[in-house]
């Protein structure tokens, strides 16, 4: 992870670990994805996708702002053919993504603001 100031808010900083969070949680030692390890060009798109979804399931839940950022155009390309190769790949990208999501936010200690309790 780059250094805090390296980021324009903390939002940035914050969303930036929850992505690289979620990549940590493809480990063998925790949820074990085979896209993590892979040198196959439409595995990397498929972690990276898994990835930036889960880290906008944690930002969702705890939160953070999510900005658009300028890698996320060059992701984009990739995220694209590995949809056109597999039909189901957003599908199961959701999925991976928020097994690393529950993951993450399982081992810390989240708690619901007052209004979202009083809603439910």
């Amino acid at each position: 992870m780059p250094e805090f100031a390296d980021f324009h808010t903390s939002d940035d900083y914050y969303s930036t670990l929850a992505h690289e969070l979620c990549h940590a949680t493809g480990h063998v030692d925790r949820l074990a994805r085979p896209s993590l390890i892979s040198t196959n060009r439409e595995d990397y798109a498929r972690e990276e996708l898994v990835a930036e979804l889960g880290a906008a399931f944690v930002s969702a839940t705890i939160g953070i702002k999510l900005h658009d950022r300028e890698d996320h155009a060059a992701y984009l390309a990739s995220w694209l053919q590995a949809l056109r190769n597999d039909k189901r790949c957003i599908f199961t990208a959701a999925r991976l993504a928020q097994d690393a999501s529950d993951w993450l936010l399982s081992r810390m200690a989240v708690e619901t603001a007052p209004e979202m309790d009083e809603a439910a």
